[in-house]
């Protein structure tokens, strides 16, 4: 009994030190492995840098050319815009929008509004900045287009957006447009699909990118931007600061003139 006892002592002595040596040798791998990963990312970021140092020394010019380009000013309400109001308004309001777009049709009503609260202290004027993933911004912008050939653009305008507030805007709705605001028919279909204004709607839209316009609807007064469907009220922003609404904006210009 005492022989077994010692042999079964021994095997225990045997188990505990495989155990610890089981231990030892993990806690060797793991530190092995993590410094080698730790100097392979090290190799890896020092590669990465270099990388990125090596891009930007081959494009110094092309990044100083960045640098230093600046967004064009807006140019102001001129004789080829369609605009409401008198042109020597001391404040111009400049909207490039697109018609098969929801957030311009809704702007359009407040601009209606400003329009009629300001009167002929402010000018508005629209511009053409066709959105490509809206099927039928181009063909609406040349209908308007060609209804201003006939002096109803403005109706055509507001025409086209109560479609698409209705979602009721397509190629067939814009002819019948055409048709209830009292056009020559026969001279707007054949404008409209000769596309004669593809080249006015596609400048527009440049010289708005030009100008730092990236979405629809973009407002100009007096050459400051205000992005999307701006409100008319004031209002809080995104980042809890008080912002002032067009109105405000409107009459924060006339204001400015009044002191001079």
């Amino acid at each position: 009994m005492l022989k077994h006892k010692k042999q079964n002592n021994k095997s225990d002595v045997v188990i505990i030190v495989i155990a610890i040596a089981s231990i030892v040798l993990f806690i060797f791998f793991a530190w092995y492995m993590q410094n080698k990963n730790f100097q392979k990312n090290t190799s890896s970021k020092q590669r990465l840098q270099n990388q990125i140092e090596e891009i930007q020394n081959n494009n110094k010019d092309v990044l100083r050319d960045a640098k230093n380009t600046k967004l064009e000013f807006v140019k102001a309400v001129n004789e080829n815009d369609h605009y409401l109001g008198n042109i020597e308004a001391p404040v111009q309001m400049i909207i490039y929008g697109d018609f098969d777009d929801s957030f311009c049709a809704d702007y359009s009503v407040i601009l209606k509004e400003l329009k009629n609260e300001f009167k002929e202290d402010v000018v508005i004027a629209f511009r053409h900045f066709p959105m490509r993933m809206n099927i039928f911004s181009f063909e609406a912008g040349l209908a308007s287009e060609c209804a201003g050939e006939q002096e109803k653009f403005w109706e055509m305008h507001d025409m086209i957006f109560m479609a698409k507030i209705a979602n009721n805007l397509d190629s067939e709705q814009l002819k019948q447009i055409a048709k209830d605001i009292g056009l020559d028919e026969e001279m707007f279909n054949e404008c409209l699909s000769s596309e004669k204004y593809s080249e006015k709607i596609e400048t527009q839209e440049e010289e708005g990118r030009a100008c730092g316009v990236t979405g629809v609807p973009a407002t100009f007064v007096n050459t400051h931007v205000y992005p999307g469907s701006y409100p008319l009220d004031d209002f809080t922003g995104s980042d809890d600061r008080p912002r002032k609404g067009l109105r405000n904006v409107i009459q924060g210009y006339l204001d400015e003139i009044e002191t001079e």
